[in-house]
């Protein structure tokens, strides 16, 4: 039986002004800039109930190449398969938690993800 696999994804859009810490069930994995990061947190997901907090700090202005526009995001996506890659599935994306370079504040935001077997 293979095991399931968890990861972090980043993409969208560089230098919109935040970094986006993520910690899944109280542990801290990694923080995002930019687009184009993998991590694996399979070892962090236990069966049942999962938690996962992104914290998104704005860096201001001399961070954001993109002031005032929605539509340069950074994108971070929790996703699940069989191995870890770039070229996953829509279906396998769990959560998908976005910024804007048009927002100007701090935020917190806990999402929560159900695991059946690990």
């Amino acid at each position: 039986k293979s095991v399931k696999k968890y990861w972090l994804t980043s993409s969208g859009t560089d230098f919109i002004g935040y970094s986006i810490t993520v910690s899944v069930n109280g542990d801290q994995v990694d923080g995002f800039f930019g687009p184009g990061k993998i991590v694996d947190i399979t070892s962090k997901v236990k069966p049942g109930d999962n938690s996962i907090l992104f914290e998104s700090k704005q860096l201001g202005e001399d961070y954001n190449k993109h002031p005032g526009d929605k539509q340069a995001e950074l994108i971070v996506k929790l996703v699940s398969g069989g191995k870890i890659h770039e070229d996953f599935k829509p279906e396998d994306v769990k959560i998908t938690y976005k910024r804007n370079a048009s927002e100007r504040t701090d935020f917190q935001d806990t999402k929560h993800f159900n695991v059946k077997d690990k």
